[in-house]
């Protein structure tokens, strides 16, 4: 919720976050071999500890970071999806006129398996996107670190006038809160 209002950015969730989540266990058993490797090569057993204590912080700084990305860029597409659906009760949307479609970030960051496969997938309102790896989902984000969207495709007629004033203070919200995100990625 701070990340929203503007009371907290990406960074000061991630260090809130970095005191109560642990490692996954992938990052867990990184360290692991990271202390394995580091005695294999005969580092000095006294170095090892310092060695792995750093190396452990730095996944688990990684790990904070990770999840207050993810679930802060959730919840900006959720709350999308629900300003979409309020539109549609409010006769704003027409159903019938108006697709949904996803968006990937084409860069070397691209989820290849997840990701990329949805890239122009279109669906109405009310219907999910299938995932690379075969879930249905209503919005991003599909993966852990995702920095897919979703944008609004319009067939004639679709949408009703917004009063001008209105729309612009949607879009300066909206666009600030994305660049307060991707500013950090």
């Amino acid at each position: 919720e701070e990340a929203f209002t503007g009371e907290s950015d990406v960074r000061t969730l991630a260090r809130e976050i970095r005191d109560v989540v642990g490692l996954h266990s992938r990052q867990a058993r990184a360290v692991a071999n990271f202390r394995d490797r580091l005695l294999e090569e005969g580092v000095n057993p006294d170095k090892v500890a310092g060695r792995v204590e750093r190396y452990a912080q730095a996944q688990l700084r990684l790990r904070a970071q990770t999840v207050a990305r993810t679930e802060t860029i959730n919840g900006l597409s959720a709350g999308q999806h629900e300003l979409w659906q309020e539109a549609k009760m409010q006769g704003l949307l027409d159903p019938a006129q108006t697709r949904r479609r996803w968006l990937v970030a084409r860069d070397d960051r691209l989820d290849l398996e997840v990701c990329e496969p949805m890239d122009g997938q279109e669906r109405g309102l009310d219907e999910p996107f299938l995932t690379g790896d075969g879930r249905e989902i209503m919005h991003p984000t599909a993966h852990p670190r995702c920095r897919c969207g979703v944008g609004l495709i319009f067939q004639k007629a679709a949408v009703a006038p917004i009063p001008e004033r209105k729309s612009w203070a949607i879009l300066r919200n909206t666009q600030g809160l994305i660049d307060r995100i991707t500013r950090e990625e």
